[in-house]
């Protein structure tokens, strides 16, 4: 079950333009993908 998370991660990441911080630990890279694609998300909103 973890890999299909991990390869979801992968496929969003891809999709919007997320580098994820392989220094960081997975939750921390968890909450950053979370702010980051809110961000993308106000961004379409603001258009």
């Amino acid at each position: 079950m973890k890999s299909l998370g991990e390869d979801l991660d992968k496929a969003v990441d891809a999709a919007y333009g997320y580098k994820p911080n392989k220094a960081e630990g997975s939750k921390k890279d968890d909450a950053a993908r979370v702010a980051f694609l809110f961000e993308r998300y106000q961004q379409q909103l603001a258009r």
